[in-house]
């Protein structure tokens, strides 16, 4: 049997727990809390703490047991859907999973569900046991993965945005402005572009000439950056990327950084200096594109109206920006 009928089978036998979750979704809108007595009639009232319906832990590559994915479908939504696939972030010393949607990202995560999109999250190999460029290649795998198989998750292969968290927005921005990866001698999944229609930045450390040289290189394989090549740093910087790889579609993107910037060098990988340079050189190479782009600045006091905001962008991205964004009700 061809491996990827293989795939397919497997991720196809998973499709009667789809739609058995999709009545769930649509009669309760969230899972009930454990124990509790539910008439599938009746809708459960929304908790701070819930998350949407999903479908944890799917594969999708098997050259590392990691590479796996959680489902977030649409809710009430008729496919196919538009679809998100976040990237979490973390640190050698912290680590960081999938699951991270449900906690830092979770009224974003209950807005695009509730407005028509999908959401899927990814695991991809640890750092730094796994070096520059295997992360890029894994969020590769995943989107091509995700097209290959959109009828089984009800969604549209062409609608399809990366959403990035630190270092997951690193590898996003890898993807978004890199080459395409898609390999025409590969197999029928492998052949599939990697280019994301958007891409939905929150504080990628976007140029790395930019950090002072004694910051972490654990994503390149050496200890300090100082130690790394002054070509390659300026290969895998996003911001240079814009400007220096040649590609027939260039993606805006929605960058949120925290509010005040500091003097370069950074020490801060999440300075909106870094912001500054990805959209300068946007509107330098591409001001169609960096017209079509926005930043913000995270607002502590307000995320309701920052995480609203970053929502209506996305729809708008999609071709659904009639589509009014409202906050999900907790009680």
């Amino acid at each position: 049997m061809d491996r990827h009928q293989g795939k397919t089978s497997e991720l196809s036998a998973r499709v009667g727990l789809i739609a058995a979750l999709a009545v769930v979704a649509l009669a309760l809108v969230v899972p009930a809390p454990a124990g509790a007595a539910t008439n599938p009639a009746a809708p459960v009232p929304l908790q701070a703490d819930a998350i949407p319906p999903v479908v944890l832990d799917i594969p999708y590559a098997t050259y590392h047991p990691e590479l796996n994915l959680d489902w977030y479908p649409a809710i009430g939504a008729q496919g196919p859907t538009p679809v998100v696939i976040y990237v979490h972030g973390g640190s050698p010393q912290t680590g960081g999973d999938k699951d991270d949607v449900q906690q830092a990202q979770l009224d974003i995560l209950w807005m695009m569900v509730t407005h028509g999109i999908t959401v899927i999250s990814i695991n991809y190999r640890p750092y730094p046991g796994f070096a520059y460029p295997a992360h890029r290649d894994d969020v590769a795998r995943a989107i091509q993965h995700v097209r290959f198989n959109a009828s089984t998750y009800d969604i549209d292969p062409e609608r399809l945005v990366l959403w990035g968290q630190s270092a997951g927005s690193i590898i996003s921005g890898w993807v978004t402005y890199g080459d395409d990866l898609a390999d025409p001698l590969g197999t029928p999944e492998e052949q599939i572009s990697t280019r994301p229609l958007g891409w939905i930045n929150f504080a990628a450390l976007a140029d790395w000439t930019l950090m002072i040289p004694t910051f972490p290189a654990d994503f390149f394989g050496y200890e300090f950056l100082f130690q790394v090549p002054p070509a390659f740093l300026e290969s895998v910087s996003i911001a240079q990327m814009v400007c220096n790889i040649p590609r027939d579609y260039t993606a805006p993107v929605c960058s949120r950084y925290a509010q005040h910037t500091g003097i370069p060098p950074y020490a801060d990988p999440h300075d909106p200096g870094m912001m500054e340079s990805l959209h300068g050189m946007l509107r330098a190479c591409y001001p169609d594109v960096a017209a079509e782009s926005l930043q913000l600045r995270r607002v502590v006091n307000l995320p309701e109206k920052n995480n609203r905001l970053v929502v209506k962008w996305t729809l708008e991205v999609f071709g659904m920006g009639g589509v009014p964004v409202g906050q999900w009700k907790k009680d």
